[in-house]
């Protein structure tokens, strides 16, 4: 796989936890899993966003630059201040309720999953540079 078709693909991947992400949005009925889930959705948005821009830098000068990428996220602790509440919340609402925002966090987990393992499969196949990227 040479560093055009890894991007290539890698968008693909992002692109479905994207949705995935998405979906999840407009499912929640709790408005703090909608937050979290709307959050989420705008990271892999970032991560979509960097892997265009190398894939156009690929494309037009044969080289591609590791730049920074940008994170949404905030500090891990307020991540892991928001997931105890989001628990909370779901373990004293309503069945259905919790039913549907674990659903969609079941569905990410395992698209997050099939993306990294591509990721960590994509790098031992690629040089130095595609490593780095």
């Amino acid at each position: 796989m040479n560093l055009e078709q890894a991007i290539t693909t890698a968008l693909e991947y992002e692109g479905r936890v994207h949705r995935t992400y998405s979906e999840a949005v407009e499912s929640a009925k709790d408005h703090v899993a909608r937050k979290v889930f709307k959050t989420l959705r705008d990271e892999e948005m970032e991560h979509i966003k960097y892997l265009s821009e190398r894939l156009e830098e690929w494309r037009s000068t044969g080289t591609v630059t590791v730049a920074t990428l940008d994170t949404v996220l905030v500090p891990k602790a307020a991540i892991e201040a928001g997931a105890t509440k989001l628990r909370q919340r779901l373990e004293s609402g309503a069945r259905e309720v919790r039913g549907a925002e674990f659903e969609s966090l079941k569905k990410a987990l395992d698209v997050e999953r099939e993306t990294s393992a591509f990721y960590k499969k994509m790098v031992s196949n690629l040089d130095d540079d595609g490593r780095r990227l």
